[in-house]
């Protein structure tokens, strides 16, 4: 199985607030702002858990268990922040932010709970799985969009109040971005990765129902996308000059391109030879107490020579491709684990 790791992104709107001279009502203003800000700490801690969760647990339900733990702290801050007083009389930036929690609810109580269940079908082809991807970038958009809509709201109101802003990153905010960069760039080399996956697996499915025709077809499909897969690769950048995820997706498509193109023929080639030879077979036995001629026994021979020969190869060759193919699985597998762990902290 390819690793997946699900993508999540939400702006920070932590802010530093520095006044060098200010009014009382500036000074007031100011605590507002402080009193509004520190509603988002919790969440923040919420959400870097999740997220940090996401890329590094293998287990679902920890994870959802994590998404409901966040949803519980949005619910409760909404909670908080409409309780709040207007600034002098002014309930604009209350509101603002209650409809900017209210909009966060939604997408992870809604949203995302369309995309765990895309999840859940993801892998049962490409399309749906870049739907499920897909789906995750338009949840993030819609919190991106609101989150632009609510700070202009902050600098107005600290405009009108005559507070001085200067708009910083905690840690956890730089961690929340560098996470979505780094599980942006690897969606990017997932979905190479796993168009090839799936269609090696149509072809697998083909070589298992002796289905020549569809073997053929898919053959030379796993060749076309393995083709494409390393072009894509090759004008991807790196990540931070880290190119461990994308050297060994290509590995893995070299494979897959090598397989297609002259191991997947033997196996085929025998598979029509056991055809034959089990045609045959049934003929001579048909034969009952006839005795069947020269010719027809040299014939039979003939076939039950190559097709002993052609098991030996058929064997051969398939444990020789089942062994490269887990080999490459797993130093993707490994290779996948390793960048999520230099690129985004567990902690």
């Amino acid at each position: 199985m390819a690793v997946k790791v699900l993508k999540y992104s939400i702006l920070s709107l932590i802010l530093s607030v520095v006044i060098p001279s200010y009014s009382q009502t500036a000074k007031d203003a100011v605590s507002y702002l402080q009193l509004i800000n520190e509603q988002y700490q919790d969440i923040e801690k919420q959400m870097w858990d999740y997220t940090s969760t996401m890329a590094h647990s293998k287990s679902a339900k920890r994870v959802e268990k994590k998404r409901i733990d966040l949803i519980n702290e949005v619910r409760k801050s909404i909670i908080s922040v409409s309780n709040m007083r207007g600034f002098d009389n002014d309930y604009s930036l209350r509101d603002s932010v209650v409809s900017f929690l209210t909009l966060e609810f939604n997408v992870l109580n809604n949203d995302f709970s369309k995309i765990v269940d895309l999840e859940e079908v993801a892998e049962e082809s490409y399309d749906l799985m870049e739907a499920f991807l897909l789906a995750q970038e338009k949840a993030n958009e819609k919190l991106e969009i609101a989150s632009e809509i609510m700070e202009n709201q902050y600098k107005a109101f600290a405009s009108k109040y005559g507070v001085n802003l200067v708009s910083g990153q905690n840690k956890i905010s730089i961690k929340l971005k560098r996470s979505s960069e780094v599980l942006k760039y690897y969606n990017q080399v997932y979905l190479i990765f796993f168009k090839a996956f799936k269609q090696e697996l149509y072809l697998m499915d083909a070589l298992k129902r002796n289905d020549i025709n569809a073997i053929e077809q898919n053959r030379n499909a796993l060749i076309t996308v393995s083709d494409e897969g390393i072009a894509s690769l090759g004008v991807l950048r790196h990540f931070e000059g880290d190119n461990s995820i994308n050297a060994a997706c290509n590995k893995m498509l070299a494979f897959y391109k090598s397989e297609a193109e002259s191991k997947i023929p033997i196996l085929a080639d025998f598979l029509l030879l056991a055809e034959e030879y089990e045609k045959m077979t049934k003929k001579m036995e048909a034969k009952g107490r006839m005795s069947p001629t020269n010719e027809e026994i040299k014939n039979y021979n003939d076939v039950l020579n190559k097709y002993n020969k052609g098991v030996n190869r058929f064997n051969e060759t398939n444990n020789a491709l089942n062994s490269k193919r887990n080999s490459n699985i797993n130093l993707w597998n490994n290779s996948v684990g390793l960048f999520m762990e230099r690129h985004i902290p567990s902690r």
